[in-house]
């Protein structure tokens, strides 16, 4: 889901230095980036650009349930040429850290278009460590589904009291969602769900928040505890998170 992998090397090749991790605080739009790949097979090439835009989601290409998908957040989008090849290869800034990882382009073409996004240098820090000790990453899950963003159409035709949190569709059964008592939205007029507003006293202004924050700061076992309105009144719910399917 995150489209990481990792190679052991036993052995570094003669002049072959690691690249350092950025800090996550230190990027910005409008900073000069680097993407280094093989774009076409053509190795080791270099191309500059700027990042354009912070916080993407960069939706998985693995279905689930009944057409369902994850998404990772805090993607980077750039507008340093990314084509087929350059996926892997880091994404630097002007000190040669890496902030992420070239991984996808949103193109009708197949080529680059100027806009191209990378997987942020804190799912790595997050993410390959628990690849190289046990071969794989287990993402804390909720079992629901939300709406992106609530606008404020949206916040007249739900009677929600705010626009602010991530408002909730449905509940899998058998969920973590499910267990805690979180409420799905009415099928058919949208009404009637829950609106997160706050885990564990974080505000959530949206659900790319939600996700951000149970991708970077939760794992699958931990007790959350959410505050959501319901019916105009605000209440808490804890909740232990499962593992993503």
């Amino acid at each position: 889901d995150s489209d990481l992998a990792v190679l052991r090397i036993d052995t570094l090749p003669a002049g072959v230095t690691p690249l350092p991790l950025a800090d996550p605080e230190s990027i910005d739009v409008g900073q000069f980036v680097i993407a280094i790949g093989n774009p076409f097979g053509e190795q080791g090439s270099m191309s500059l650009g700027i990042i354009s835009a912070l916080g993407r989601s960069l939706s998985s290409q693995r279905t689930v349930g009944a057409g369902g998908s994850y998404s990772l957040p805090e993607v980077i989008q750039t507008d340093a040429p990314i084509n087929p090849g350059n996926s892997g290869g880091p994404l630097l800034n002007l000190r040669g850290e890496v902030i992420g990882v070239n991984s996808a382009i949103a193109t009708s073409t197949g080529t680059n278009s100027g806009v191209g996004f990378a997987i942020p240098v804190q799912a790595v820090r997050q993410i390959v460590p628990n690849l190289i000790e046990d071969g794989r990453h287990a993402y804390a899950y909720i079992g629901a589904s939300f709406d992106n963003e609530v606008s404020l159409d949206e916040q007249a035709i739900y009677g929600l009291p705010q626009t602010a949190g991530a408002y909730l569709f449905s509940v899998v059964v058998g969920s973590p969602a499910n267990e805690a008592g979180l409420l799905g939205a009415d099928p058919g007029t949208g009404q009637g769900g829950d609106l997160i507003t706050a885990i564990d006293g974080t505000p959530i202004n949206d659900f790319d928040d939600l996700n951000a924050y149970l991708v970077f700061n939760t794992q699958a076992g931990q007790t959350i505890d959410l505050t959501v309105i319901r019916d105009g009144q605000v209440i808490t719910l804890p909740l232990t998170l499962g593992e993503r399917p």
